[in-house]
């Protein structure tokens, strides 16, 4: 997640769309006053070599506190901060609803069936022993997790500005950084790509008729919003 109050801007991550390499990408640009969010330690590294800022301002407001995060406090001795997957009706309530309003937000989507695909390899790429097939996979995976429609959307309702299509990811973000003032190329860098391999490009190769089947049920919302397919 960003929040950029330089730009105007608030970038609201989603998963498996690049997510990392916008934050990353965005931090370049990021004022002493924007919320940036950690990441992993492995791309914090590749944030440092770029030159971006590192995680700041992402402390929780202490209204926003609640249980579960002061739970955190106690465990960790450290104050609680916002994940980088924030949803936008947490953020909203974090920025007040003027700012929230008043800024671009802005959030990426993609294909489920495609998305499903790239995040299963990412699991398997991480923790071998998790995800032995794909519909084990499936089958342990929380919905939460397999849809992104709820980190966007507010009682059921898209909630941002832009929702730019992964698929026509270039052309949608120059939008974006055109609309706040961005006049130099925004580079992204190539973060946590490296696990699907080429031959599962065609993620309709990768998965059964019931696969699919619950991967439409789930992210029926986006599905609809969007008008994807599975082919």
């Amino acid at each position: 997640m960003i929040i950029s109050h330089q730009l105007q801007l608030i970038f609201v991550k989603t998963r498996k769309t690049a997510g990392t390499s916008i934050e990353i990408a965005l931090s370049r640009l990021a004022g002493p006053d924007d919320v940036i969010t950690a990441i992993s330690d492995e791309d914090e590294d590749l944030r440092r070599r770029v030159g971006g800022l590192g995680p700041q301002n992402d402390r929780l407001p202490l209204a926003m506190v609640g249980r579960a995060e002061l739970s955190t406090l106690f465990r960790r001795h450290r104050w609680p901060t916002f994940q980088n997957h924030a949803p936008a009706s947490r953020i909203r309530a974090a920025v007040g609803t003027a700012v929230w309003d008043g800024y671009t937000t802005v959030t990426v989507e993609r294909n489920p069936w495609d998305r499903a695909v790239s995040l299963y390899y990412f699991v398997k790429g991480t923790r071998p022993h998790a995800a032995p097939t794909f519909a084990a996979f499936l089958a342990s995976t929380p919905e939460s997790d397999l849809s992104n429609f709820h980190l966007y959307a507010i009682d059921g309702e898209v909630a941002v500005d832009r929702v730019v299509r992964y698929e026509a990811l270039a052309e949608g973000l120059t939008e974006v950084w055109q609309e706040v003032g961005i006049t130099d190329e925004v580079i992204l860098p190539h973060a946590k790509g490296a696990n699907r391999p080429t031959a599962s490009r065609d993620y309709r190769s990768q998965m059964t008729d019931e696969d699919a089947e619950h991967i439409g049920r789930v992210c029926r919302p986006e599905i609809e919003a969007f008008g994807y397919t599975f082919d």
